[in-house]
């Protein structure tokens, strides 16, 4: 894990120079092989040059992923700020909060496993990702977004090639990706990039939602296994690609 004196090491993957200004997606990952990797393959389907991606690997803790994304997220805010005066707009809490959320800045992100982590990312995200609306925002201070996965990042894989419910430990999920040769190395966290398309993700992105439904209808988290959120992260960077650049 990266020592709390340590700067984070960052994965930066921008598209090409632009005087525009560039709306930043910020991602901060427990995993430094195989999540950064599929964040590689979705920063490449993006086609608008004003998206600046970037994907950090603070440490594994959630409280660290967590204390990190909200430095991003006021780092986020202070350009939001020079925005609303620059365009002669009111520098007040709620003009800022709504630049933050309307994309004109851009957004944080965390992306983790639960692991045995689950009483810490209850603490840290009251309010799981699919269940916010802007009721639950703290006008002032827009959120942090969350895209956990149950039991682990390994269903979301899975679900870009077929149907996965099995509701049991990770190291099922992680043999089918093995053996699916979806991931390969000696510690199985090889992503083979290659067998990813927009259009398997958008299988993926259906199947999330199918089983987040189902569950709904019987459990709540930490039982909802398996679930990923990432449906609702790629989501979120194609709404934030659509606007006008």
């Amino acid at each position: 894990m990266t020592k709390p004196s340590e700067r984070p090491r960052k994965s930066r993957f921008r598209s090409s120079a632009s005087k525009a200004r560039k709306r930043k997606f910020i991602v901060l990952v427990e995993g430094e092989t195989t999540e950064t990797a599929y964040l590689d393959f979705v920063q490449s389907t993006v086609a608008n040059q004003n998206i600046e991606i970037s994907v950090l690997t603070p440490g594994s803790a959630r409280s660290t992923l967590f204390s990190h994304a909200r430095s991003e997220l006021e780092t986020l805010a202070n350009e939001g700020r020079k925005l609303l005066k620059s365009e002669g707009r009111k520098d007040k809490a709620e003009d800022l909060s709504q630049a933050l959320l309307s994309n004109e800045v851009g957004e944080v992100w965390i992306v983790c496993d639960v692991d045995d982590e689950a009483e810490s990312i209850k603490q840290l995200r009251p309010v799981p990702e699919h269940q916010r609306t802007h009721d639950d925002l703290d006008e002032a201070v827009p959120y942090v977004r969350w895209a956990v996965s149950n039991p682990c990042f390994e269903v979301w894989l899975i679900w870009h090639f077929e149907d996965y419910s099995n509701p049991g430990v990770r190291s099922i999920a992680q043999k089918i990706c093995k053996d699916r040769r979806i991931l390969s190395g000696a510690n199985g966290k090889v992503l083979d990039r290659s067998r990813l398309t927009p259009e398997n993700t958008e299988l993926a992105i259906s199947r999330a939602k199918h089983m987040r439904k189902r569950h709904s209808e019987i459990s709540t988290f930490p039982n909802d296994v398996p679930s990923s959120d990432m449906d609702l992260l790629v989501e979120a960077l194609q709404r934030l690609e659509s606007l006008k650049k």
